[in-house]
This record gives C-alpha cells, structure tokens and sequence, in this order.
C-alpha cells in the first residue's frame, strides 16, 4: 500500500513542476496528457490487488509478482517524466523566462530578492540562515530547485515573520551598517511590513512597546532607557511589539 501512496505523491508534485515548466513552453497539453495516463494506471493496478476469498485466481504468488512488474514499470515511466523535467530546464528555459515567470507570479519579484542578496552578502551566517528557512526561487538562480519550491512554499503562503524577519533581527539590531539596516527596511516595506524601532528618551506606548525590564532613573517614569530588540507591524496593525527598558522615576 505505501508503494501506491509514494507513486501517488510523486505523480502530484512532478505534476506541478512538470506543469511550471512546460507553461513556458506552450506544452501543456502533452504532458498532462502523459501524467493523465500514469493516474489511469495506478488507479488500475491498485483496483486490481487480490482478495483473500478470492479463489479463482491462479496463485497469489503469481499474481503478487506480476503485480511486482507492473509497479516497477510504473516507477519507470514515472522516473521518465522526471528526467523530461530536469532535460525541459537544461535545454529550453532560459533565465530570462524564467525571471519573466517569476515576475508574473510574484509581484515585487526582482526587488524583494535584490534586498535579499544584499542582506546575504553581508554575512555568511545571515546568508545560511535565509537559505534555510526562505524558498530557493528567493535565494538563488537554480531552477529546478525554484519550481520544487514553488509547489512546496508557494509566494503568497510565505510567513515573512517566522522565515525572513526573526531570524535575522538579532544581527541587525546589533550592527552599525547602515546599507543593510536601509535594504532589510525596504525590503520589509516592500512585503508590507514595517519597523518599530524605539528611541531612548521617548515615551512608552503600550500599542506597541514591550517593558521588559524597569529601571530607577533621573528621567520621567516611563521613559525608554534602552531597546531589547525591535517591534513590526504589518499593514498598520502591529504583529510583534518592541521589547524595551524604561525609567522607573527616582
């Protein structure tokens, strides 16, 4: 039965990437048509498994074996469609259909991944963290692993938060590059997102300051002495408050 499951699954996702690849070429229909026809046989070999108070069969070695053979070819021509895809991106895309591809899939597209490679190619730990968490078609040129991607992380289901804005913060918040600080701000401007970045000398706002820690002080109860790490807001309503220091009056 799992090898039925893992057929099934495979046939799904080479599907979709298969689709995303031959959509640039005007093909569409030739391959489903191939995919169409696999489905219509796993669907047969999978109704055609033996019943144990069925009698009439010859035996259930032999027809186990025959199954055997029929899964194997299955397997073969699936791994066949496979290839097609891996010879489709080595032979017929280019970058630039596939930069096209991505541009109408993905508004922002080109932006959002030059702020990223600028964000990478200041640090190789910001670099290794991002190529873990964000999707390949983000953060690089290969395009195989792109249209994998795509199918398990679409764009639209991206969560900004968890994959791109956490996990660098803690570098940001304690560097003094003012390029970067720039690119990761208009990055985030561009995904519609924004900063919230406490001031010292400023006034606790509840709506989006965190007090973490208070402290005795000259200043005005209240007052901000010190940013523990920053808030963010998205489309105006805030999704993670600033954590910060205050005065506690004398």
């Amino acid at each position: 039965m799992l090898e039925y499951l893992g057929i099934s699954i495979s046939l799904v996702l080479t599907s979709f990437a298969l689709y995303f690849v031959i959509s640039l070429k005007g093909q569409v229909a030739e391959v489903k048509a191939k995919l169409a026809a696999l489905e219509i046989k796993l669907t047969t070999l999978e109704q055609s498994k033996p019943s144990s108070n069925n009698t009439s069969l010859p035996t259930s070695a032999e027809l186990a074996e025959k199954q055997e053979e029929e899964l194997n070819t299955l397997w073969e021509e699936l791994e066949t469609l496979r290839k097609e895809l891996v010879v489709q991106q080595q032979t017929s895309i280019s970058a630039a259909q596939w930069q096209a591809f991505c541009e109408k899939r993905m508004p922002g597209f080109t932006i959002i991944k030059t702020e990223l490679r600028t964000l990478m190619s200041v640090d190789v730990q910001v670099a290794a963290q991002l190529e873990t968490t964000l999707p390949a078609y983000l953060t690089g040129d290969h395009l195989l692993a792109g249209l994998i991607d795509i199918v398990h992380q679409p764009f639209e289901q991206i969560n900004w938060l968890d994959t791109l804005i956490l996990p660098i913060s803690p570098y940001l918040e304690n560097t003094s590059n003012a390029t970067l600080n720039t690119s990761f701000e208009q990055l985030l401007a561009k995904l519609g997102y924004g900063l919230i970045k406490p001031i010292k000398g400023e006034t606790y706002q509840a709506d989006q300051h965190e007090v973490v820690e208070q402290r005795l002080a000259t200043s005005p109860r209240g007052t901000i002495l010190a940013t523990q790490t920053w808030g963010y807001y998205q489309n105006g309503k805030v999704v993670r408050k600033a954590k910060i220091t205050i005065s506690a009056g004398q």
